[in-house]
């Protein structure tokens, strides 16, 4: 998931050189250092956190236990960095709340850019509402209103982590990859799938 994930916002981005990815999911995320040209994963690192399984958590009364737990002894301190790209369903639909969208626009939400300190405010502005006033809000959320706060603190978590002042959203990932590259690789295929 990783290769295809930073296969897509490498051949999509208007970056060059090296940098970070950040890829929220539902149940873990990936943060990968790339190297544009030739294309290489420099590092990667796997977490056992993502949006639904924050949003547990939360429930749970729990959550920052888990995230701390779930970073600890990832060696991820080789990835800090001012600046990194977020990808996937979790930050394009923060991205798109920033920028006040009420329906789905991926040609605003594609390279935009929010520095950390204003996705904290944000995140702080909307921490408390129920699902259903998020979805009142922003449409465009549907199902993913009820994790979208869970992500949103993945996100925080991380990016303080990473000691992040900025972030860039690229909805160009892990599908994008896959359709680059025109099929898996049976390196992939035979480790996850046989």
């Amino acid at each position: 998931e990783a290769y295809y994930t930073a296969l897509g916002v490498c051949q999509m981005a208007k970056a060059e050189g090296e940098f970070s990815i950040v890829d929220i999911g539902g149940a873990s995320s990936e943060i990968m250092k790339v190297r544009v040209k030739p294309f290489k994963i420099i590092n990667s690192v796997s977490l056992p956190m993502g949006s639904v399984r924050a949003t547990d958590w939360m429930s749970e009364d729990k959550l920052l236990n888990e995230l701390r737990s779930a970073w600890a002894g990832t060696g991820a301190k080789d990835l800090i960095t001012e600046e990194a790209i977020f990808v996937a369903g979790t930050m394009t639909s923060i991205a798109a709340m920033v920028l006040g969208l009420t329906k789905y626009e991926g040609d605003k939400v594609a390279n935009s850019k929010i520095e950390f300190e204003k996705l904290k405010k944000f995140v702080a502005s909307f921490s408390k509402c129920s699902a259903e006033d998020l979805l009142d809000q922003y449409p465009f959320l549907g199902k993913r209103s009820s994790s979208i706060i869970g992500g949103a603190e993945v996100a925080l978590f991380i990016g303080e982590k990473l000691g992040l002042k900025s972030l860039q959203i690229s909805p160009f990932g892990l599908r994008y990859g896959t359709i680059i590259a025109g099929s898996i690789e049976e390196q992939y295929v035979s480790r996850h799938f046989r």
